[in-house]
């Protein structure tokens, strides 16, 4: 049997894998694709590479769409997600995430979940868009949806960079994987939008997806890889002389962190190595800083505790970063699109190659 950290190392070796995109528009808001099964047969030698196919525009489009800086139109209905911390903008952005990923292939799940009242629900909804592969072994791309802000005040935060970024990260790693034909697609990809990571602030949707995904793996006989997890990656602490003392040159690092450093002993050493192999091998000017951090503070720690591989990516210096969560602040004025393109290109191509896209 491959444990999930043979397979990390063996994805390791995999050179860079290649995409279709088509220019055509699935919908008014949404640069459209084709999905490949629909697609058919594509001369995959002309097809660019994960790494070429993540376009800083649909990153900055889909940033818009969550954050209001555009409306958007779902069944005929138009509205901004100006918030994702009310009850009614927590269903609108169901509603386009799930009317996106829908366009893309993919099945979508609402999972529900008992939650207490904090904001007029007794129950969470986490959303999970699947993409099948050759085997039913799953890898998670999670990041959580849901905002907070100022108390009394929240829906004036749109939650840009928390966790709007990561958001838009696996919305455009979505367009891409859906580029390639289940059969090659080595791994099912479970594209997942947490809800109750901060309203809660006890990572209540976490729990309850990891719980249900252990429930389904059990039933259905698949194994649970590995899951990533893109936060807080478009800000810039250079841009506001934030990073703190023995900061790296400008724009050269983000936070990879898969390892607890604690107690617990959480550590997934060879997910460190393999992004900061995928970096290495495109000679990026943005790398990886891999460091420890046991706080179990976002999507990624549900998965440890229930001895699953997983990481996550955070921008440098974050805890430095004064424009989110209760300070509300959190508006598309402090995102750094060329740095969250760079950081996006090195994310989605690692996800790639663990997923085994191509292979």
């Amino acid at each position: 049997m491959v444990s999930p950290l043979q397979l990390a190392r063996a994805m390791r070796s995999l050179l860079a894998v290649v995409v279709t995109w088509s220019a055509a528009c699935s919908s008014p808001h949404h640069p459209g694709v084709t999905p490949a099964d629909a697609a058919g047969g594509d001369d995959a030698a002309a097809r660019p590479s994960v790494w070429d196919s993540v376009d800083g525009a649909n990153l900055q489009a889909r940033l818009l769409e969550l954050t209001g800086g555009v409306s958007v139109t779902v069944n005929g209905a138009t509205f901004a997600i100006t918030n994702r911390w009310s009850v009614a903008a927590k269903t609108s952005f169901r509603a386009y995430w799930t009317e996106y990923f829908a366009g893309l292939g993919a099945t979508v799940n609402v999972l529900e979940f008992p939650i207490a009242n904090l904001i007029g629900e007794t129950k969470g909804h986490n959303v999970e868009a699947i993409f099948p592969g050759r085997s039913t072994d799953t890898v998670v791309v999670i990041t959580h949806y849901d905002t907070v802000g100022i108390t009394g005040q929240e829906t004036k935060n749109p939650g840009a960079d928390d966790a709007g970024s990561g958001l838009a990260m696996e919305m455009e790693a979505a367009r891409i994987f859906a580029q390639y034909s289940a059969s090659e697609r080595a791994y099912t990809v479970r594209f997942v939008a947490a809800d109750y990571e901060e309203i809660s602030n006890n990572l209540d949707g976490d729990y309850a997806y990891v719980s249900y995904l252990q429930a389904q793996a059990q039933a259905d006989g698949f194994k649970i890889l590995v899951a990533s997890d893109g936060d807080q990656t478009g800000w810039s602490c250079w841009s506001e002389n934030l990073c703190g003392a023995h900061a790296p040159a400008a724009n050269t690092t983000f936070q990879m962190i898969s390892c607890s450093g604690d107690s617990n002993h959480y550590a997934y050493p060879d997910l460190a190595t393999g992004i900061a192999d995928v970096a290495s091998a495109h000679a990026s000017t943005v790398t990886p800083t891999a460091l420890c951090d046991g706080s179990g503070d976002t999507d990624h720690y549900p998965f440890w505790v229930a001895g699953i591989p997983a990481y996550v990516i955070e921008e440098y210096g974050s805890a430095n970063n004064p424009h989110y969560d209760d300070t509300g602040g959190d508006t598309m004025a402090h995102i750094d699109l060329d740095l969250l393109t760079a950081t996006a290109r090195i994310q989605i191509a690692f996800q790639a190659r663990l997923a085994g896209i191509g292979s």
